[in-house]
């Protein structure tokens, strides 16, 4: 019975749907969102990362295994100038850390190693 109750658990109390996370550069001309989806307990969020600038937005889709829930406490953004911008996600097994830039008329995202 036990692993009846554990299993049922595991399978069926995903936490949904995170808050959207919101940063603005500092000049207030380009935007990054943040949001995800977890279907179930353990497994990744689904996480997309909305970013707008250039007068174009772009979405990325990720896998996230954060730490604990997908908010304040596991996401931080980071401007470096009115173009880049570090988002770093504290995940089980370390960091995770994307740079958005903005530059050149062109949005890309790009995946920093550790």
């Amino acid at each position: 019975m036990l692993l009846c109750v554990a299993s049922f658990w595991l399978s069926g109390c995903g936490k949904g749907a995170s808050k959207e996370l919101v940063s603005l550069s500092p000049n207030g001309n380009f935007e990054v969102k943040v949001s995800g989806k977890q279907e179930v307990v353990l497994e990744p969020y689904t996480t997309s990362i909305i970013i707008n600038g250039n007068e174009m937005s772009d979405t990325l889709l990720a896998q996230i295994y954060a730490k604990g829930s997908l908010d304040e406490n596991s996401v931080a953004f980071s401007w470096k100038d009115p173009e880049h911008c570090l988002i770093t996600f504290q995940e089980t097994d370390g960091e995770r850390s994307l740079l958005v830039s903005f530059a050149n008329q062109h949005n890309t995202v790009e995946e920093l190693k550790k």
